[in-house]
């Protein structure tokens, strides 16, 4: 079980990464010099919150890597772990990986 653990952490890890990438790689227009406030159309202001909105999913996904490898560690570490899930989850008895 602790393999499907660091298969799902590898795949988070992967996703977080594209994300990230796909923040960074999107360039910022040119900032527009505005008297009082910038409106709420500036393509500027549109950017930096698609980049927080992308950095945003690839820190979620990154927080779901760590727990899923945190999960095999702990599998790994204590055995009986994986008995006392396998009693409670129905579909989990099946599986013999």
């Amino acid at each position: 079980m602790d393999r499907s653990f660091d298969l799902y952490a590898a795949c988070f890890a992967a996703v977080a990464a594209i994300l990230w990438f796909i923040s960074a790689a999107g360039g910022l227009p040119t900032m527009v010099m505005y008297w009082g406030t910038a409106p709420a159309n500036d393509p500027f202001y549109g950017a930096l919150v698609a980049a927080a909105r992308w950095n945003a999913g690839a820190a979620a996904s990154s927080a779901a890597s760590a727990l899923c490898m945190g999960a095999a560690a702990a599998l790994r570490w204590n055995p009986a772990i994986e008995t006392k899930l396998r009693a409670v989850v129905p579909w989990l008895s099946a599986r013999k990986d």
